[in-house]
């Protein structure tokens, strides 16, 4: 079994991250934080974008410049919401690296229906009391999506949509399906999640639990219980929520 110092300078990022964005001012943070959220990795930090308009899509940067991404974009939305992309790439070509564009790119089709679903939830994660009832809380806090540290069969990444938990020690993990896609099962990725991530004492949870600790979003204090979510479209008329034939797993239904 790895340890966790093999992932040291993945927590370092991380708590840079989270010490960043408590020295920007809070309305600033609040701005930013309503349509973007911060993804630490190896070697750098995404800033990823929830609006509609780019879901799910990112632009990297080093950790020592996390502060003026954050400025930078939170001076670019408008009180109606409307972000001025066009405005946040000339700023970050000019500061960050001027021989290369850095933007926020637009979804192709093809990926447009999960990025969106998987936008929206983050977006609406608190305010949505009929998931926040089927899962049995009465909070949900968004910590961050598409979270990984470890590499899967054929080289394949194993990535968790969302982290989110409940502030009383229950850790959601969930894993997002477009319902007209007919590739992997979620109950089995988000399954495999929990294997790597959520087992105490195995695999990669004692790294999972250290940088859940420190991220930007939401950290995580108490890891009590892990659960994992299914998610079959998303939108604002929940179908039903089914067991599965693991205790810790449900699938949730949307109409879409």
């Amino acid at each position: 079994m790895e340890n966790i110092g093999d992932y040291k300078n993945q927590i370092e990022i991380t708590k840079k991250a989270c010490e960043a964005v408590k020295r920007i001012r809070t309305e600033q943070y609040a701005k930013f934080s309503k349509w973007f959220h911060l993804r630490p990795r190896a070697q750098d930090v995404m800033i990823v974008s929830t609006h509609p308009a780019r879901a799910m899509r990112g632009i990297k940067i080093a950790s020592t410049r996390i502060e003026d991404g954050i400025k930078i974009i939170s001076g670019c939305i408008a009180s109606d919401d409307t972000v001025d992309w066009d405005r946040i790439k000339i700023e970050f070509m000019k500061i960050f690296d001027l021989r290369k564009e850095r933007e926020f790119a637009e979804v192709i089709s093809k990926e447009e229906r999960e990025f969106k679903y998987q936008a929206e939830m983050i977006n609406g994660l608190g305010q949505n009391d009929k998931l926040k009832a089927i899962l049995g809380v009465n909070d949900l806090f968004f910590v961050g999506s598409e979270i990984i540290f470890k590499r899967g069969r054929m080289g394949k990444r194993k990535r968790i949509d969302i982290v989110a938990h409940d502030g009383d020690g229950k850790v959601f993990f969930f894993e997002l399906k477009d319902p007209g896609n007919a590739g992997d099962d979620p109950v089995t990725q988000v399954k495999e999640y929990l294997d790597i991530y959520g087992v105490k004492g195995k695999d990669k949870n004692e790294v999972f639990e250290e940088m859940m600790k420190v991220y930007p979003q939401n950290p995580i204090g108490a890891f009590n219980h892990y659960i994992g979510c299914a998610v079959y479209g998303y939108g604002d008329s929940l179908i039903s929520s089914e067991p599965t034939q693991y205790p810790n797993i449900k699938k949730i239904i949307f109409e879409i």
